[in-house]
């Protein structure tokens, strides 16, 4: 006997296939379905790409200027032949409120481009002899920013001022700057720390994730106690993380407050989950306490 074949089947009954002279049509439905969530997925996959890759920040000039007349600063468009083109791109270029002052406006398509760009106006900047102030450029998202560089000789206070205003707003509406808040007590102080920052996400030129990212904290202390005349000049450290600012022969005003000073750049700002470590020394004595972030 051959153990390894199955006994005939000597009934009246015929296998399944038998039956029906075709397969189970379930199978074929089957595959069928998985096919259609296979499509359906890897459409799903290119639309969150594309999304990605549209969902970089981006500003035209139109809602640069609308932004600017917003917080009171009022661009008149003129014409600028000698305008440098920097990159490819010529800047669209604007009088300032009622001043002679331009302000020169580079759109560029990505962060990337304007990134180049910025480089490329650096690499000029180094390689001439004498530069000017107003030679500065700034940066917003996709656009690159500058003043038209006037004789530094006719340089106004006023001007200064109003110059500053609009690098405020740069830095703080264009970019969409936000904003986190710390504070933190001891018996004798108070301490109070304002962190300003961007971080525009973009794709650099070889597809790589890339960050664009700016931030600046300044820093207060106020004396809790009465005898504000007593205290004289502290000295004091403000540490979180691997960084540290410290300071000596700092005083007070009249309200008991000392001003600190601000950090700022590209490099690692304070987070919402970071603790601020402050110590303070004023006439022999020295308190130590952290300030916690209450804005999160």
């Amino acid at each position: 006997m051959d153990l390894n074949n199955k006994p005939a089947n000597t009934g009246g009954e015929l296998p399944p296939q038998e039956k029906t002279g075709r397969k189970n049509p379930f199978n074929r439905w089957k595959w069928i379905t998985a096919l259609v969530v296979l499509v359906i997925i890897a459409a799903g996959i290119v639309y969150y790409y594309s999304e990605n890759r549209n969902a970089e920040p981006r500003l035209s000039v139109r809602q640069a200027v609308k932004i600017f007349a917003q917080e009171g600063i009022y661009l008149t468009k003129t014409s600028d032949p000698e305008a440098a083109e920097i990159n490819g791109v010529k800047p669209a270029v604007y009088f300032i409120n009622d001043t002679e002052i331009k302000l020169m406006i580079y759109p560029y398509d990505s962060i990337a481009e304007r990134k180049a760009a910025a480089d490329l106006w650096r690499i000029q900047r180094r390689d001439k002899e004498n530069h000017s102030y107003w030679e500065e450029f700034y940066q917003a998202k996709n656009l690159l920013l500058a003043f038209k560089p006037i004789d530094d000789a006719g340089i106004t206070l006023e001007d200064l001022r109003l110059t500053a205003q609009v690098e405020d707003i740069i830095f703080e509406k264009l970019n969409d700057t936000q904003e986190l808040g710390f504070t933190g007590y001891s018996d004798n102080w108070e301490a109070e720390t304002t962190v300003k920052y961007y971080e525009h996400f973009y794709a650099e030129e070889d597809g790589t994730l890339g960050c664009d990212n700016y931030y600046t904290a300044s820093s207060l202390l106020k004396y809790l106690g009465d005898d504000v005349e007593s205290v004289g000049e502290i000295s004091y450290t403000m540490q979180y993380r691997a960084s540290k600012a410290s300071g000596t022969g700092v005083p007070l005003n009249r309200d008991g407050i000392a001003a600190l000073g601000s950090l700022g750049g590209t490099g690692s700002r304070p987070r919402a989950d970071d603790e601020l470590h402050f110590t303070v020394q004023w006439n022999g004595q020295e308190e130590s306490f952290t300030a916690h972030c209450v804005n999160e």
